[in-house]
């Protein structure tokens, strides 16, 4: 031993939209590296309770709302947007308007690395899988929001030295998830077990990745921002949305269950009944997918129902 100690470098990360379902599990999961974590969200805080974490409650619609956080940031992580796919009226405000303020108030204060949590709504319908660089024609308001920030995002990249990678996700399910598919089956069938009405014919196909391997691929990329860089991330698993109902009623020891299905193909107006991605270029860095798509569902309901569980013996 040479009697010197190593130096620990404290990175100081902003989590915008930190109290969501994807971003409480990020913040979760950055306060165990031991770096300073602050958040800006309009929900209260979920990890308020955390060491390191500083919460600031803002509708963050101008970047005068970053201001006093951004001069103290290495690296931001945004996930702040319209998160409901169906709500079209908050896209533009809630995805595009927090995307400019970021970006104004990141290059005010000169801050250069960003990773971006887009979707593969951006993509569309048409092809059999979609690659990062297939043509993008988004068919909702959600997906071209998400798809109008990532053309900002490469612009900051271009024009004023931005390092950031935009990860297009697949449908994210885990605990504390508020919304989806799996959410709204779980939730009609507490209230209902004997019939589950269900949005579309059924047979749209999907893929599904588990909060955890979203996590991970974060983590692996944060490591090596650099320019401008697009992932997917996906279990590359298709589920339809009957299988989905089958696994629900299995894990929830639910017999018999009467689904009413609708003649349409789509599940609401800009759903995409059918994609599948492409992981190839996250997998080269390295990526390993621990769940599959019938697997990421299935331990989802388990945290339903152990939440359920616990709530219900208070």
């Amino acid at each position: 031993m040479n009697g010197f100690k190593k130096e620990v470098i404290i990175i100081k990360i902003l989590v915008t939209g930190g109290s969501g379902f994807i971003g409480s599990h990020l913040v979760e999961y950055l306060t165990e590296s031991g770096h300073e974590i602050f958040i800006v969200d309009r929900k209260p805080a979920l990890l308020s309770n955390f060491n390191r974490v500083n919460f600031f409650k803002r509708d963050i619609s101008c970047s005068e709302d970053f201001d006093d956080i951004m001069p103290n940031i290495d690296i931001v992580y945004h996930l702040a947007s319209n998160s409901n796919v169906r709500d079209t009226a908050s896209d533009e405000k809630d995805t595009i308007g927090t995307t400019i303020s970021l970006l104004e108030s990141m290059r005010k204060h000169n801050v250069y690395n960003l990773i971006f949590t887009s979707s593969s709504a951006i993509y569309g319908i048409g092809a059999v899988a979609w690659y990062e660089n297939s043509h993008a024609t988004p068919i909702s308001s959600y997906g071209k929001a998400k798809r109008f920030s990532e053309k900002l995002i490469e612009s900051a990249c271009l024009e004023w030295g931005l390092n950031a990678t935009v990860l297009r996700l697949a449908n994210v399910v885990g605990k504390n998830q508020t919304h989806g598919v799996l959410f709204d089956f779980y939730q009609k069938l507490q209230h209902d077990p004997s019939l589950l009405k269900i949005m579309g014919n059924g047979k749209q196909t999907k893929e599904y990745i588990h909060i955890s391997d979203i996590l991970s691929s974060i983590n692996l990329v944060s490591k090596r921002l650099h320019s401008f860089e697009i992932y997917n991330v996906s279990s590359s698993t298709p589920l339809n949305v009957i299988e989905i109902a089958d696994i629900i009623c299995s894990e929830m020891g639910l017999l018999n269950v009467k689904y009413v299905t609708e003649r349409e193909e789509y599940g609401w107006v800009g759903d995409v009944p059918y994609y599948s991605l492409d992981t190839s270029k996250l997998k080269s860095l390295g990526w390993i997918c621990k769940f599959n798509s019938k697997s990421a569902v299935q331990r989802t309901v388990h945290d339903f129902l152990s939440i359920f569980n616990q709530e219900g013996n208070k």
